[in-house]
């Protein structure tokens, strides 16, 4: 993940992945565009494609702070080609729910979040498993 292309996608992601770490709603919002594409591929296979302008984004990022309190995101690896940035992450929840692991990813668009896809869900782990 070196050179000028990747670094600042990469950086952007990261950003946006802190925000959501710390909880905040404005510093999220300050890593999306003003209107982003969100892709979403649903359990039953089918795509659905959101286009969420700033106050669709804020009402559904808090939203998610208030549900999920203490979430936390991991990127376990990450691949960067261009404006694109393809992140294995996992999502865990303090809160008793497990942990999820799935791919996203990001088109970067100057410092902004453009689009994002959530393309695969591997499920939810158990946290009552020997490593979870």
């Amino acid at each position: 993940m070196t050179g000028t292309t990747s670094s600042r996608p990469v950086a952007v992601v990261r950003a946006h992945l802190e925000a959501e770490n710390a909880h905040d709603v404005d510093r999220i919002l300050a890593t999306l565009a003003d209107t982003i594409e969100l892709h979403v591929r649903g359990f039953d296979r089918r795509d659905s494609v959101i286009f969420l302008d700033r106050a669709a984004q804020r009402q559904a990022y808090e939203r998610a702070v208030t549900a999920m309190p203490q979430s936390h995101f991991t990127t376990l690896s990450q691949i960067a080609s261009g404006p694109f940035v393809v992140s294995r992450e996992e999502m865990r929840d303090s809160g008793g729910r497990g942990s999820e692991v799935g791919l996203a990813m990001y088109r970067i668009v100057g410092d902004r979040i453009a689009a994002l896809w959530v393309l695969n869900t591997e499920g939810i782990a158990d946290n009552n498993t020997p490593d979870g």
